[in-house]
């Protein structure tokens, strides 16, 4: 009955949000499969992504302390949370030094090579463990039209992280009034 009740509200205020996740939600015994229902019958779209394919992140929820706190040393670990923690931290610093950076390109028409640059990072997305076909790459005419067309209208966005001239990762967003609608993410692994 909760997960009917939770649908119907989600069903209800959809004109509120453009994406939930549910990564935290816990699944016993058959719930996955009573939210699957759910949604299908409140029309809701709806994707589970494999564990692995998920991007690692760090839920920003709480004060900073707290945050470190929960990742302190925890009996029988290898190595504390907050070490990797700091470690990665000094990576991305090391990695500023050396060219990173992150960009929101509000008119991707203004940008020369934009689209060859997405190929590139999707040549290197895979599916399943396996390389894909890239989807841009059989229709780079289209995806040129789209970023010349609907980018001076400030209807297409995209971010763009880049190590020094190579792209790692990007976003492509759709802009619908006051929503974004999520198109293609890449990045190279």
């Amino acid at each position: 009955g909760h997960i009917d009740a939770i649908v119907d509200f989600l069903a209800q205020t959809q004109d509120q949000w453009d994406l939930i996740e549910l990564r935290d939600l816990r699944d016993t015994k058959n719930s996955l499969a009573l939210v699957e229902a759910a949604l299908s019958r409140c029309a809701l779209v709806y994707r589970l992504l494999p564990e692995r394919m998920k991007c690692p992140y760090l839920p920003i929820d709480a004060p900073s302390s707290e945050i470190v706190s929960r990742l302190s040393r925890s009996p029988g670990r290898k190595m504390d949370g907050l070490h990797t923690f700091r470690k990665k931290l000094h990576r991305l610093e090391r990695l500023r030094t050396e060219g990173l950076r992150v960009r929101i390109i509000e008119n991707p028409s203004e940008e020369a090579g934009l689209v060859n640059k997405f190929i590139a990072l999707e040549s290197q997305k895979h599916v399943d463990g396996k390389l894909s076909q890239p989807f841009i790459a059989r229709y780079p005419e289209v995806f040129q039209s789209l970023l010349d067309t609907l980018g001076p209208r400030d209807w297409f966005r995209i971010g763009l992280m880049e190590l020094g001239e190579r792209p790692i990762g990007s976003r492509l967003v759709f802009r619908c009034g006051n929503k974004l609608w999520d198109f293609l993410t890449a990045y190279d692994h």
